[in-house]
């Protein structure tokens, strides 16, 4: 703010949108075949240019108010890999849930779920370039 005049920048940004089609043209298999690693990805993306707005109104970004928040918290895992090891996987969901405590209010419990590793590195789980959900009804159950 410059006075009582509030000063705001509009930015853009690109992102890429899966378009509707037809159920067989839209899929991603993991494992395909049974084959740990092999990925199969069918899908048609669509690059969008969308305003892009910061939450924080010139406050200090909490989750309460946003939805999102950025920390830095030192961790004991010196590697992520495509699969977590289960001694790497409680030091590591040990950490999740301190810093969760640490910045979101009346957070009661922290339950760590589906360790997926994203990395420019993994054959598995390349980095998402696309907006998306990661669940389902059917596979939040899961």
């Amino acid at each position: 703010r410059k006075g009582s005049v509030e000063i705001r920048r509009m930015l853009r940004g690109l992102v890429n949108y899966h378009i509707e089609e037809d159920v067989e043209n839209y899929k991603i298999y993991i494992d395909a075949g049974g084959v740990i690693g092999n990925r199969i990805d069918k899908y048609t993306l669509k690059t969008r240019e969308v305003d892009l707005q910061d939450p924080r109104h010139g406050e200090e970004l909490k989750f309460s108010r946003g939805g999102l928040t950025f920390a830095n918290y030192p961790t004991q895992v010196d590697r992520f890999d495509d699969v977590i090891d289960i001694l790497t996987r409680e030091v590591y969901d040990k950490e999740l849930a301190e810093i969760l405590h640490s910045k979101i209010e009346n957070i009661q419990e922290v339950e760590v779920f589906d360790h997926t590793v994203r990395s420019d590195l993994s054959t598995w789980r390349p980095p998402a370039w696309h907006v998306h959900g990661d669940y389902t009804i059917q596979s939040a159950g899961q």
